[in-house]
């Protein structure tokens, strides 16, 4: 069982002559039980009344779309995070820069393979983000916790910042999709200009991709610390509002 807790203040008193503004919290705990009511010391009995308005078990707020919500958002995050982390990992550019295996793959063929990488990201990296954001959007909107709802906008803006630094990739982005297009790296070898060319701006693209993980981190982060935040709040019965 967990301690029913009701915060006391008490404020101003007179000292010297002058009226100061005095803040005194008292925490006053008591196993929870049935049909019991939290027991407050005689003096502080008035200010309780006087500044606490208690919302009681029938008039408490319905957590159960919000705490979905965070729940859901949290997940979006992760799966954005550690698709990437797998990805940069074990996935198809590590095998292009040879990380993975001693491969021989000609400068077009490295090209084609990034463009195929690059347009399955979309679906996966892309569109969880988007949708996270909008749950996230909703958090902010619909949970009673002032907390919570700032930690659910915060995620929300970190994870959208992967906005502008895909700007910032985005030129390199051009150039390889280019290169893919008119196919003019057919027979060409990685001694050639051209393939150096082409394999420099595969090795580009993925230092200039390392950035977005402070987009995937911090929504992660945030979004988890909101959901925390809102399992706490589940395991209040008593929330006393100054």
């Amino acid at each position: 069982m967990h301690p029913t807790c009701s915060l006391v203040e008490t404020c101003r008193r007179r000292r010297a002559g002058r009226d100061h503004d005095v803040v005194v919290v008292a925490l006053v705990c008591v196993p929870a039980r049935r049909n019991h009511k939290t027991q407050l010391p005689r003096s502080l009995a008035s200010q309780h009344n006087n500044h606490f308005t208690p919302y009681q078990a029938s008039t408490m707020p319905d957590l159960r779309a919000t705490t979905f919500a965070l729940v859901g958002a949290s997940q979006l995050h992760s799966l954005v995070l550690y698709t990437n982390i797998g990805a940069t990992a074990m996935g198809v550019v590590p095998l292009l820069r040879g990380r993975l295996a001693d491969v021989s793959i000609s400068p077009g063929d490295r090209v084609k393979a990034w463009a195929s990488y690059y347009r399955a990201g979309m679906k996966w990296a892309v569109i969880p983000t988007a949708l996270a954001a909008v749950v996230d959007i909703y958090i902010a909107r619909s949970h009673p916790v002032t907390q919570v709802r700032q930690l659910a906008t915060a995620a929300a803006v970190v994870g959208l910042t992967i906005i502008p630094i895909t700007g910032f990739i985005l030129p390199v982005n051009e150039k390889l999709l280019a290169l893919e297009k008119d196919d003019s790296l057919k027979g060409v070898s990685s001694s050639d200009p051209a393939g150096k060319e082409a394999d420099e701006l595969v090795n580009e693209w993925e230092r200039r991709h390392l950035v977005r993980y402070v987009s995937y981190i911090g929504g992660w982060g945030l979004s988890l610390a909101a959901l925390v935040l809102g399992a706490l709040v589940l395991e209040v019965n008593e929330v006393v509002v100054i």
